[in-house]
Formats: C-alpha cells, sequence, structure tokens
C-alpha cells in the first residue's frame, strides 16, 4: 500500500486491517528516522553553537565577577567588547550557557521599578 492509497482511504473513512498495519510500520519507519537525525548538526549548526560556547566562556571570564550582573548589564559590556549590538536575549543565552557549563551561577536580584530579574555570577576557582 503506498501513502497515497492509504490517505485516500482514510479521507473516505475506510480502516482496514492493512491500514493499521501500514499505519504501524510507517510510524516505525518515522521514529527511526528521527532518531537517526537527532544527534546530527550541520556544519553550520555545530559553527554556530561551538562560537556561542567559546562567547559564553569569554562572557564568564572576562565580563561576570563577583558581583551580580543582569543580562542587560552583560549585553551592554559585550556591545562595547566586541563593538557590535549584541541583544538582551543573545546575552541572556551566553549567561545561560555560562551556568550549563559551570562556569557562573545564578541568583534573583531585585531592580527598582522592574522587579526581581536573574543575575549572574562568575564561579570563582579554588
Amino acid at each position: 500500500m503506498t501513502k497515497r492509497e492509504f490517505f485516500v482511504k482514510v479521507s473516505a473513512g475506510e480502516m482496514t486491517e492493512e491500514m493499521q498495519a501500514f499505519a504501524a510500520e510507517t510510524l516505525v519507519k518515522m521514529d527511526a528516522q528521527l532518531e537517526a537525525r537527532k544527534g546530527k548538526l550541520s556544519e553550520k549548526e555545530q559553527a554556530k553553537r561551538d562560537a556561542n560556547e567559546a562567547l559564553a566562556r569569554r562572557v564568564a571570564a572576562e565580563i561576570l565577577c563577583a558581583e551580580a550582573k543582569t543580562a542587560t548589564d552583560v549585553a551592554a559590556e559585550l556591545t562595547e567588547m566586541l563593538g557590535e549590538e549584541v541583544k538582551v536575549q543573545k546575552a541572556s543565552s551566553l549567561c545561560r550557557k555560562a551556568v550549563e557549563l559551570e562556569l557562573a551561577t545564578v541568583t534573583e536580584v531585585k531592580i527598582p521599578k522592574k522587579g526581581t530579574q536573574k543575575a549572574y555570577t562568575a564561579v570563582v576557582a579554588e
């Protein structure tokens, strides 16, 4: 049975044991294809991931310190350091990556007229 035949019969409201078997077999194949694709990144995606990890390490080493800094603070300092605008969302992503790499910690700080925000500090090597 082809996929077209399957969909024609389903759209007509027909259901046979052959169709159920075909659907089950197709799902198994789809799951196998998904699992095969999951772990693979394109060269471009891998290069971008590596660049972001390197930048997160740099943020942890050069920007974050014992004083807690928000993503807004990190974005401003990163913009100055790189000479190009870095958005707060990017800075936040880099800070989260630094936390994931155990190079930084995250806490909640109160910002006047804004409420609480996440702030990041560097992990001090002993």
